[in-house]
């Protein structure tokens, strides 16, 4: 017993030391020199006060931060906010208008338990500004403060040593700041400028289009991708179901399985909107249930480097409930922000892809998978129904994996997603696959990419 109790506080003394740094010291971790990412942020925090400097950016990786149980505190390493270092009680304003959802006082010492915070949310941008490890707070619940409003002053309280942590998140919720996952955050810079100049912080916009025969008619956009679309929905997004003539108004685009090839001006407009910046997610389909033509003339036209086969990509061993063997499991994954935090997901009658450059594979099947060559609809329905039982493929290629599974591109300044399946995140064959394994972290990387 006396060992564990010895053991238990060499652990906690290196916790301290790694949030106190080597000199017992003020900053979680050295200053940034000379940063203008952050704009006027500091002014608007510090006013005129000396000796405070940039520590820490908003979704840096940070992986010297620790929580009890030996893992790092922030989820994948990414800052969840921007850190400053100051002198204790240097005096901390509000870097905006806003209403105070919430007030935790907090104490002096290294643990969560006692971090101090204020959660300010303002209405006009529908952000809440929150503010940690800080004491001698001056402000209470349901206060109404101004930008330049003492609030309070630098403290240490909560881990991570003197210093402020300001984050910024969307929505009035004032449990949000619990979640240690930047994807819940937003850049805390750019809100606070907006919200002082009362403009509402860009959401990003989805558009699925459903004018290429998507899916072949067989069911619509919709129906077959609502878990896809709620979940979008949930998180922030605006999603919207059309034509792709206005993509300057999107920031994402969604094509799912197209039939119809894209003519001169479409293709134009496609690469236009990837030059600016934006997103372009491909999902094909099986080789019995598309040929995808329309969707690998497109891709060769923008130089991704990815094109798509005609065939289905099956697993004898490993598949969804061992028995659906044209529901493959996919487990090897190559380092990338997509792949983050996958262990595993599942594809329903899934292509396998082709890959050059400037493209990067980012998945790939198990090696003792195979490709089918045809397939009828009819069997994923049956065996779907009843899991037990096991019919063949109309016919199997001797061709053996691995197969490309998904990949991925940058085409000038825009990302490009590809997988040769549409059931990847929708209800098909009688099944949510959103909910499947990390089929939903894997949308959640995609679409924050």
């Amino acid at each position: 017993m006396k060992n564990k109790i010895i053991l238990v506080i060499l652990i906690l003394s290196m916790i301290t030391l790694i949030f106190s740094g080597c000199d017992g010291g003020n900053l979680v971790t050295p200053p940034i020199p000379d940063d203008e990412s952050c704009g006027d942020l500091q002014k608007w925090l510090f006013g005129d006060a000396q000796n405070v400097t940039l520590t820490a950016k908003w979704d840096e990786r940070n992986c010297n931060i620790w929580g009890p149980e030996g893992e790092p505190l922030l989820k994948d390493c990414r800052h969840t906010g921007i850190d400053y270092g100051a002198p204790e009680g240097t005096p901390v304003y509000s870097a905006t208008e806003g209403t105070v959802k919430r007030v935790e006082h907090g104490k002096d010492c290294n643990e969560l338990a006692c971090l101090s915070t204020v959660a300010i949310y303002n209405e006009a941008t529908k952000v809440t500004f929150i503010y940690l490890h800080m004491k001698d707070i001056k402000v209470k619940k349901n206060d109404e403060v101004k930008a330049g409003d003492q609030i309070a002053a630098v403290g240490s309280r909560g881990p991570g040593g003197i210093h402020l942590h300001f984050e910024a998140r969307p929505g009035p919720e004032e449990h949000l700041y619990a979640s240690l996952d930047v994807l819940n955050t937003i850049n805390p810079y750019e809100a606070a400028k907006k919200a002082r100049a009362g403009i509402s912080p860009e959401i990003p916009r989805v558009l699925f289009d459903d004018t290429h025969n998507p899916i072949n008619g067989y069911a619509s956009i919709s129906s077959h991708f609502a878990p896809l679309i709620s979940y979008l929905e949930d998180a922030k997004y605006i999603v919207e179901i059309g034509d792709i003539s206005n993509l300057e108004d999107y920031d994402i685009l969604v094509l799912a399985d197209p039939h119809v090839r894209f003519n001169t001006s479409e293709i134009t407009s496609i690469r236009t909107f990837l030059q600016k910046g934006g997103k372009l997610v491909m999902l094909g389909e099986h080789g019995e249930f598309s040929d995808n033509s329309a969707i690998n003339a497109l891709s060769i036209a923008l130089g991704t480097g990815i094109t798509l086969n005609q065939d289905v990509v099956c697993d004898d061993t490993d598949n969804y409930q061992d028995a659906n063997y044209f529901l493959p499991l996919i487990s090897d994954f190559v380092s990338h922000v997509v792949t983050t935090d996958i262990s595993t997901v599942v594809i329903g009658c899934g292509s396998s892809l082709n890959v050059t450059s400037p493209a990067t594979v980012v998945a790939w099947s198990d090696p003792d998978s195979y490709e089918g060559t045809a397939f009828n609809k009819q069997v994923a329905e049956t065996i779907t129904r009843s899991p037990s039982s096991k019919p063949m493929l109309l016919k199997r290629s001797k061709a053996q994996g691995p197969f490309i599974i998904i990949a991925v591109s940058e085409v000038n300044d825009g990302k490009v997603f590809v997988v040769g399946d549409t059931n990847l995140w929708s209800y098909d064959v009688y099944i949510d696959f959103l909910t499947l394994y990390d089929n939903e972290k894997l949308a959640k990387n995609v679409f924050s990419w």
